[in-house]
């Protein structure tokens, strides 16, 4: 008797966490006017094309990524690791972003949904 309440216990418990889970808003294609571009799947990896800080060279972006409130942690494939803030507010994708070399995009991109995954 203890076991078979044990085995219901874990196994409503698990669907509650699993219920709670939000699903990712960004999943998707999303672009710019200026070029910039990020396509995200729902198995955790990204890619896109992006400005850098200068707003001179068009960058190729890819990796894996991880939500947290509203921190997308980016893990590119050149081993660089770095945390961005991001807002849908609108239908607009508010992302901040740090170029291959480390440096701040100024303004945060405003990216709007091309294609819904």
């Amino acid at each position: 008797m203890k076991k078979r309440f044990f085995i219901i216990a874990i196994i409503l418990s698990t669907a509650f966490i699993f219920s709670c889970s939000s699903p990712i808003p960004f999943l998707g294609t999303w672009q710019d006017s200026d070029g910039n571009k990020f396509v995200f799947e729902s198995e955790g990896t990204f890619e896109g094309s992006v400005y850098n800080a200068s707003g001179n060279t068009l960058e190729e972006v890819s990796g894996a990524y991880y939500v947290s409130d509203n921190t997308i942690v980016f893990m590119q494939q050149d081993k660089t690791t770095h945390n961005e803030i991001w807002e849908i507010d609108g239908g607009i994708f508010y992302l901040s972003w740090t170029d291959t070399e480390g440096q701040k995009v100024e303004d945060m991109l405003q990216l709007f949904r091309t294609k819904k995954n």
